[in-house]
């Protein structure tokens, strides 16, 4: 916990001794004077706007309809309203369709929106702060059963540049995300649904939106059919913006305070964000951080190699595993980064309370333990530059020590009933079905 002293937003001198006496009120008047007084913990709120003003059901769609009088397009009046106003989203989804709007980030443009992010709108997102993308090392098994998916919709779909549409490409892509997603049970949810429910074109819809114990939006990936131009690329960047931000708003909305991994892809090349709060609440006209993730501190996307271009599968498999990689290191801190909001909200819970909550020993076992599998696979990666057979037993014993986390969380957090197909079957019942 931050002491006030630490604290940016407060001020506060030394205690010093009581008198032991009464004071007299001219001594009473001359304190505040007194340098050698104590003063009491004062807020600064100089220059700090103030949080999101609150609204009315009945006032969302007045104030929707004067923010689309007042912007480019509908979506980027939506954004507007998430940076003035603190309202339900199911106001606002109502709000949407009685004014029949076509709303859709696919849309969006960059240069209407860059301003809620405090970025250029005309550059390309280089003012944009980064942050370094981790490579832990996945198990050898993991990895080849990533690839016999991937080779099973390689032969349903075709390559990449074969994909006629973006639905196309997801389901060749999906072998990425789906084994290591799976990790997580019953934890993780796809929810690939926009916030701007209503009168809304289907067409960029989020493919998947992932929500962490039913109700915190931990991760989301786009996925383009291409991006050839410029400007397809800075549409693409616009929408994952958007979408990032309408995650942090539902994040707001159930109290919690997190940062929201993004991911954008076509299948060539792939694109890290990761959008984060500056305080729990929001305020107006403050956006959320929005940061590149870049890889080996340089690059801010990794590039896959076509098939086409490659000489041998071991040529394709050497250009994929790095970028497996660093999607399971995104999983995995977006995982821990859902931990650390819940042992949060059990700590305050916990002051409320008397006596300490059995919850929060569990949240800080699953995040310890989550973090130590975390860094051992990082360092696996880092071993097999030097030896492979011991990387891949690091690798392991990570991979295990994060499944002995989830249990942890998932005894700690009910989200409803795990669906398997595979439960309580025997053999026979193959045979007999």
């Amino acid at each position: 916990m931050t002491s006030p002293a630490a604290d940016p937003g407060y001020t506060e001198e030394r205690h010093t001794p009581q008198r032991t006496r009464p004071r007299t009120e001219s001594e009473l008047n001359s304190d505040e004077n007194d340098p050698r007084t104590p003063k009491k913990r004062v807020a600064i709120h100089a220059n700090v706007p103030d949080p999101l003003t609150p609204i009315k059901p009945r006032d969302v769609d007045a104030a929707l309809q004067s923010a689309v009088a007042a912007y480019a397009s509908p979506e980027a009046a939506v954004l507007s309203l998430m940076s003035l106003f603190d309202f339900n989203i199911p106001d606002l989804q109502a709000a949407i369709r009685a004014q029949s709007l076509d709303v859709s980030f696919s849309r969006v443009k960059y240069q209407d929106i860059a301003h809620f992010y405090k970025l250029d709108p005309q550059g390309l997102m280089d003012d944009a702060p980064t942050f370094d993308l981790i490579r832990p090392r996945l198990p050898n098994r993991i990895f080849r059963r990533t690839i016999e998916d991937m080779n099973l919709m390689l032969q349903q779909y075709g390559p990449p540049h074969h994909h006629a549409s973006e639905q196309a490409r997801a389901r060749f892509l999906a072998p990425l995300f789906n084994i290591i997603i799976g990790k997580f049970r019953e934890l993780f949810k796809n929810t690939p649904e926009s916030m701007l429910q209503g009168a809304i074109t289907t067409q960029g819809r989020i493919e998947y939106q992932y929500c962490a114990f039913g109700s915190i939006n931990v991760v989301f990936i786009e996925m383009k059919a291409a991006i050839r131009t410029r400007d397809d690329l800075m549409t693409s960047i616009a929408q994952v913006l958007a979408e990032g931000d309408a995650c942090d708003y539902n994040n707001f909305k159930h109290g919690f305070h997190l940062p929201i991994f993004g991911i954008l892809t076509d299948g060539d090349t792939f694109r890290y964000f990761r959008f984060h709060r500056p305080e729990p609440v929001r305020r107006t006209g403050i956006s959320i951080s929005v940061q590149r993730g870049v890889y080996h501190s340089r690059s801010i996307s990794m590039q896959l190699k076509s098939l086409d271009s490659c000489e041998s599968s071991h040529d394709f498999l050497t250009s994929l595993r790095p970028i497996c990689e660093v999607i399971y290191g995104v999983l995995v801190s977006a995982y821990l980064a859902s931990i650390e909001a819940f042992y949060q909200r059990s700590l305050r819970s916990a002051r409320k309370e008397v006596g300490k909550r059995r919850s929060t020993d569990v949240w800080y076992n699953a995040k310890s333990i989550g973090t130590e599998a975390l860094q051992e696979a990082v360092e696996a990666a880092e071993m097999a530059l030097r030896d492979l057979g011991e990387a891949n037993v690091m690798a392991e014993n990570a991979w295990r020590r994060l499944d002995e986390s989830v249990e942890l969380a998932r005894g700690n957090e009910k989200v409803g009933r795990e669906w398997n197909l595979l439960s309580g079957l025997r053999e026979e019942d193959f045979d007999f079905a």
